[in-house]
């Protein structure tokens, strides 16, 4: 069985925020947000992130990733531009 509702995060980028491994984070952009569990690892290069896309009606507030995404093209080819998002991420702690 796979890890629902995680966010991969380097371990530098999560210190810079005050995230430690298992907390609930915020993912957000001008499109939506949506809350993850943070794990804290090397598995990602800084200033990247990672989430893998779930079923909407099986999360939390039955939302996911695709809050996020765009419905734009790609110039070539046509498809969807939907595997890179510029997002922030916080901890829970700070959002008020």
């Amino acid at each position: 069985m796979e890890d629902t509702d995680l966010l991969e995060i380097n371990s530098a980028d999560a210190r810079a925020r005050g995230i430690v491994d298992g907390s609930t984070v915020k993912v957000y952009n001008h499109r939506g947000e949506i809350f993850l569990t943070a794990r804290v690892d090397g598995a990602v290069q800084p200033g990247v992130v990672s989430a893998r896309l779930n079923w909407a009606k099986l999360s939390p507030g039955r939302r996911n990733i695709n809050v996020l995404t765009s419905e734009k093209l790609s110039d070539l080819g046509n498809s969807a531009t939907f595997y890179s998002v510029l997002v922030e991420v916080e901890s829970t702690s700070s959002v008020s």
